[in-house]
């Protein structure tokens, strides 16, 4: 893993170093030319626009120490950010062209499950909502949701959600694959038997609760503390 900042490579100096020198003392005979030019100016010896001419490679000559001093500062390449190095750096001596692809690094902050939900139930989720990844590994992660897409893949119509991990200092393997468990909002159930639900009836209705007065819902008989036979109403939650 490299942090963000660290240098990963340097490039040979060599080649810049020169180029700086030899700016630099480009440089300075210009100074010297415009400097004993200015004075035959002066004098009248020399026409301005021979002294013109002078001042246009002076300033020549501070561009190109310019460029050839920040040549020789970027001869560090640092990491952008953090993450992990994907691919083997070159190696000692190697010849790079411009626009040479040199490392490749991973961002993993934050480290990412992604995950498809179906239509019916992502209005369920927030940037808020948490979870358990449990990858193939058998690693257990938390986290929370990152990133929920604002629209569905055309092909399956499910929207495509980013679980950020807590890995600390468990950095588990990357791309594997991970069985994602979110909380959701949560309510109080039993399990019960179908083979004690019934549908309801206007006769059985006029026994049950006074909570319970429609016909053809799901429906429980049961005794109350007075021994008396009561009908008590279903509701169906999905797990």
């Amino acid at each position: 893993a490299v942090k963000a900042g660290e240098t990963l490579l340097t490039l040979d100096q060599e080649e810049r170093t020169l180029k700086y020198e030899q700016a630099q003392s480009e440089l300075d005979s210009a100074i010297l030319d415009h400097d004993a030019n200015e004075k035959l100016v002066l004098q009248g010896a020399k026409s301005k626009t021979q002294f013109e001419t002078m001042k246009a490679v002076l300033s020549r000559a501070k561009a190109n120490l310019e460029t050839a001093r920040l040549e020789l500062s970027r001869t560090d390449i640092t990491a952008p950010f953090g993450g992990i190095v994907e691919n083997t750096p070159p190696e000692l001596g190697q010849l790079l062209r411009v626009g040479d692809s040199v490392v490749s690094i991973l961002d993993i902050d934050p480290l990412i499950v992604k995950a498809f939900v179906p239509q019916t139930d992502i209005g369920e989720l927030t940037l808020q909502t948490t979870g358990v990844a449990t990858l193939l590994t058998g690693e257990v992660f938390t986290g929370k949701i990152h990133n929920i897409s604002p629209s569905a893949q055309n092909s399956s119509r499910t929207f495509e959600i980013e679980f950020a991990l807590d890995v600390n200092d468990k950095m588990p393997p990357l791309g594997v694959s991970a069985r994602l468990v979110l909380d959701l909002n949560s309510v109080t159930a039993v399990e019960i038997s179908p083979a004690i639900v019934s549908l309801s009836t206007p006769s059985k209705t006029a026994d049950a609760t006074a909570s319970h007065n429609k016909t053809n819902d799901l429906i429980v008989k049961s005794v109350d503390f007075e021994g008396k036979v009561v009908y008590l109403p279903v509701e169906r939650v999905k797990t």
